[in-house]
């Protein structure tokens, strides 16, 4: 492994070297022209880039929005059930109550006639 390992950087460093030769022997030789079309498609990169940049921060606040929209529909929908559940609570309580009442006036009237029965018996 340390061969093989030394052996790639000896090579890593050899064709460095062969490139660097060669940068030094040759020449740029480029057109104003060509020079023109470099700095505008550079201009044109930086543009998309800074848009680029600008879309990914949309994106993110949206995608905060939304993330605490949901949040909030989330507390308020729980908040709901659990006034819906106290209001049926409070219902079944009321129901209750007044059957009992109900139930308890049925009885004195059902009492008063078995009464009222007896008292012509006798």
């Amino acid at each position: 492994m340390k061969r093989l390992r030394a052996w790639k950087l000896k090579k890593k460093e050899l064709e460095l070297k062969k490139f660097m030769a060669k940068l030094s022997t040759t020449s740029v030789n480029l057109k104003e022209d060509e020079i023109k079309i470099m700095i505008l498609k550079l201009i044109q990169t930086e543009k998309l880039l800074k848009e680029l940049a600008k879309q990914r921060k949309k994106s993110k606040k949206i995608a905060e929005l939304t993330q605490n929209q949901q949040k909030i529909t989330k507390k308020s929908s729980t908040r709901n059930l659990s006034k819906h559940a106290n209001d049926v609570s409070r219902a079944s309580v009321i129901e209750t109550s007044m059957s009992r009442r109900l139930r308890s006036d049925f009885q004195r009237k059902l009492d008063s006639s078995a009464d009222v029965s007896n008292t012509m018996a006798n």
